[in-house]
């Protein structure tokens, strides 16, 4: 089975770990029948191997070198790692945010991410925004009638950042997937701690989808779960669906930004997306990319999901190294030139 796995480690050793691991390997080989008879971690596995070959799966027992917590202006506590492998020097930062999943900074990607990326160089701290994965609740701090401000956290993760004997100040970057894209536009060019930007997947046609009650429906009902599931309960009672969607589509809309970026002399930003994502949203971010003005870049994954490929199955992150390959060279590159 080593042709078939590469195993990483990166934290979560034990016999867990090499319990998962073997799971693995037999799911690998029988698949199609387990996906039928067992689901779960079967079926996950199943579904990516419809997307890349056995042959280019990886296992990563992806583990951050230290879990902290980042402290707000205001108070608020979010959850956060901090990976690196190596602090004997200054080393430039990454910031990376995730998207709108209750998970946060847990989900495989990201941990794969912040993984590859440390083994690169970098320091990468993956941060639970506010009202996701451990972080503490938005409303918390927030005064009726304002909507949770999420460059907020950003500022706080740079903050930290900033603070670490090795980290090289001059050399942190920002980098966004889905919904962490927004936050990541906002705080990054007004920041000058930011050198530069990369948005991996950002929401695309906000403005069009918000404008459908199907969409904005099941927006509205993915926020709402997000909070039932980390035992937030509702939204406060002022937070109406109008006042919500104003904000989703300040907050969330690509366009907002379009004109920083069809500007002279904004930070670098690289655009992502991936060959099997929705073809409507790739035509839109072809065309926002045409309206920018140097410094850019835009990069499509070959053959990669919204999710890069990642899926997971208990501790061990499963994902397609020639996705994951593509994708950390692409920002490695960026970043360092």
């Amino acid at each position: 089975m080593s042709r078939v796995l590469t195993v990483k480690r990166g934290g979560g050793r034990g016999w867990s770990g090499l319990i998962a691991i073997a799971l693995l390997a037999a799911i690998v080989l029988f698949h199609e029948t387990l996906a039928r008879a067992l689901g779960g971690p079967a079926e996950r596995l199943h579904l990516l191997l419809g997307k890349t070959s056995a042959w280019d799966l990886g296992a990563c027992l992806c583990g951050a070198a230290q879990e902290v917590t980042v402290v707000r202006d205001d108070g608020l506590k979010l959850a956060a790692s901090v990976y690196t492998a190596d602090v004997g020097q200054r080393r430039p930062a990454v910031v990376l945010l995730h998207g709108n999943t209750h998970r946060g900074r847990r989900l495989p990607l990201y941990k794969v991410l912040a993984s590859g990326l440390a083994e690169r160089g970098y320091v990468v701290l993956t941060l639970d925004r506010a009202g996701f994965g451990e972080s503490e609740d938005p409303f918390k701090t927030t005064a009726i009638g304002e909507p949770p401000d999420a460059s907020a956290d950003v500022s706080a993760a740079l903050a930290y950042l900033e603070g670490l004997e090795f980290v090289a100040p001059d050399r942190i970057h920002l980098v966004g997937h889905s919904g962490g894209v927004p936050p990541i536009l906002s705080a990054g060019p007004r920041d000058a701690r930011v050198r530069k930007l990369v948005a991996i997947g950002p929401p695309r046609r906000m403005a069009e989808r918000l404008a459908d009650p199907a969409d904005r429906k099941q927006f509205r009902d993915r926020a709402r779960a997000n909070r039932e599931i980390l035992g937030l309960g509702p939204f406060p009672a002022w937070y109406t669906e109008d006042v919500w969607r104003r904000h989703k589509q300040g907050s969330s809309d690509l366009g907002n930004y379009a004109p920083y970026f069809a500007s002279r002399g904004h930070k670098p930003l690289l655009l992502m997306d991936g060959v099997r994502e929705s073809p409507a949203d790739r035509r839109y971010l072809q065309s926002y990319f045409r309206e920018m003005a140097d410094p850019k870049r835009y990069v499509t994954v070959p053959n990669a999901d919204h999710y890069a490929n990642t899926t997971e199955i208990r501790a061990v992150t499963v994902y397609d190294r020639q996705v994951l390959s593509y994708t950390l060279d692409a920002i490695d590159g960026f970043l360092r030139e």
